[in-house]
């Protein structure tokens, strides 16, 4: 009894109400590959985002800090419905696993398109030129613009004109 308390509390504290009416919970939504087909991990850059954005005071869903337990698939699906942009980070051979239907990248994206959230794409240093041929569930994907955030001194000036010139309409900064 006492472990069933224990857990409905934890529910109720920790995870997001999927049955709550309006306001969004999140800024932004960083969605990314964790590791390429070669092993290299996507995590710093994500992180690096991640950082820059909690700089310009904007509230960031970012799996490696938010999701630190076993209900993963608990967070990760609401966070997006209430996030107001769904920031995918594309690298080279990112959306190759997206054929499957149990890969989280698709879910994550199948699940924005679901919610109708507005999807900023960007590469890092141009890592990502061109979009492979997509499942269907993908194909809205295919054309959409792609911004390119450079990983050395033109980081921060990367992500100004990011914010400015295609995420500013829904963000307010939280001053």
């Amino acid at each position: 009894m006492h472990r069933v308390i224990k857990t409905l509390l934890y529910r109720q504290f920790f995870f997001f109400d999927l049955d709550r009416e309006g306001g969004d919970t999140f800024d932004i939504f960083i969605s990314y590959r964790r590791k390429t087909a070669e092993g290299v991990s996507n995590v710093p850059h994500a992180r690096s985002l991640q950082k820059e954005f909690a700089l310009r005071k904007y509230k960031t869903f970012f799996d490696y800090s938010d999701c630190t337990d076993d209900y993963f698939a608990e967070k990760i699906l609401p966070a997006i419905r209430y996030c107001k942009y769904f920031l995918l980070l594309l690298t080279e051979g990112c959306m190759e696993r997206c054929f499957d239907e149990g890969d989280w990248v698709r879910r994550e994206i199948e699940e924005t398109l679901k919610y109708d959230r507005k999807i900023v794409a960007v590469t890092i240093n141009k890592e990502f030129t061109t979009w492979p041929n997509l499942p269907p569930s993908l194909q809205r994907l295919d054309g959409l613009h792609i911004t390119t955030i450079y990983d050395d001194h033109m980081f921060e000036s990367s992500i100004d004109y990011l914010v400015k010139n295609r995420m500013q309409s829904l963000l307010l900064k939280n001053e």
